[in-house]
């Protein structure tokens, strides 16, 4: 019996310790999302897979993303405005040119 509950430790101890695969390909956190409803602007989280949003909301369920960007004090307007191609500047930050 002791055998059987110190494996039983074993293996819940290793599960713990494991780390899990992100969830998403890309995961935006703390920006101010302004989602196209014409409700106010709040703080939250959008998730991408597959060049696709699969997530807007206040906090994204999963472990994270393969690519975490804090946002935080920046805009976030997921899906209804179209970016072309983001560009790195001299100085290293990173410039999209949009539209709506």
């Amino acid at each position: 019996m002791k055998r059987i509950g110190l494996s039983a430790l074993a293996l819940a101890l290793m599960a713990g310790t494991a780390t899990a695969a992100p969830a998403y390909d890309v995961l935006i956190k703390n920006g101010v999302i302004y989602d196209g409803s014409g409700g106010m602007p709040y703080k939250g989280e959008v998730a991408i897979m597959r060049d696709h949003i699969v997530f807007v909301g206040p906090k994204a369920q999963g472990v994270g993303g393969r690519l975490t960007i804090d946002a935080r004090g920046q805009a976030v307007a997921p899906g209804f405005i179209k970016c072309w191609p983001i560009q790195r500047t001299a100085s290293g930050s990173m410039v999209a040119h949009c539209r709506t």
